[in-house]
């Protein structure tokens, strides 16, 4: 994956840097702004370049949190799914990284989210609790403010809630945030991926690779919290 941020930012620079690209004959993938993706010929030369997918930082598809995160003037839910729809027209994949906030959002706005992915097919989804790593200017904050509930450098994995909840428990809201992550990998929401986006056996490999892994997950965490197993997972 080409994880250059300002790879788009240069229109010329990126498309002679697809054209190099092109003569090697390879399959790669990118890591976007969603901006980028919003013009149909630099689409076109990705694809064209072997580009099979790229990585968009979607955050929400929650008005108010995209405004909280300074992205509500430049993004919505109905701009995303178009984006991911033009995409997929033209032959490219994209992968939607979503930002779960227990300051922002509720267990309403997870539901939205999961239902959104399976609508728009989304492409191998993921799904982020907000984390403050170490040596970040977020991290600082938080502390600063005595938001940080775990320094657990083990559990700054995007998975485990180690910020403050004050709306939910934290083990509720940490069970709700992986049983919704694993919702976007019901199979009906797989099948549904390989028989609409381009490349289908790609969406099948990462689809069940992210399922049998968050499946692990989630009951290991029951275990730990002595939680109920969740039922009906395979039908959300």
């Amino acid at each position: 994956m080409l994880c250059d941020e300002n790879l788009g930012i240069s229109k010329k620079r990126l498309w002679e840097a697809l054209e190099l690209l092109k003569e090697c004959d390879i399959n790669f993938s990118v890591f976007f702004s969603m901006n980028f993706l919003e013009d149909d010929e630099t689409v076109e030369k990705l694809v064209e370049a072997g580009c099979l997918m790229a990585l968009v930082g979607f955050e929400s598809i929650k008005q108010s949190t995209l405004e909280a995160y300074n992205k509500g003037h430049v993004n919505s839910a109905g701009k995303i799914a178009e984006v991911i729809e033009r995409c997929r027209r033209a032959g490219l994949n994209i992968q939607g990284n979503f930002l779960i906030n227990p300051d922002l959002d509720s267990y309403e706005d997870m539901d939205d989210l999961v239902k959104f992915i399976g609508k728009n097919n989304v492409f191998m989804p993921i799904m982020q609790i907000i984390t403050p790593y170490p040596g970040t200017t977020m991290y600082s904050e938080y502390r600063e403010k005595g938001l940080i509930t775990d320094e657990d450098w083990d559990k700054y994995n995007a998975i485990n809630l180690v910020v403050e909840s004050k709306k939910y428990p934290p083990i509720a809201f940490q069970h709700k945030f992986m049983t919704s992550y694993y919702g976007t990998y019901a199979w009906k929401k797989i099948i549904s991926r390989i028989r609409t986006n381009p490349y289908p056996l790609l969406n099948l490999i990462t689809s069940l690779a992210f399922r049998k892994n968050l499946h692990e997950q989630l009951r290991s965490f029951e275990k730990l919290h002595q939680l109920p197993k969740t039922r009906k997972l395979n039908i959300l």
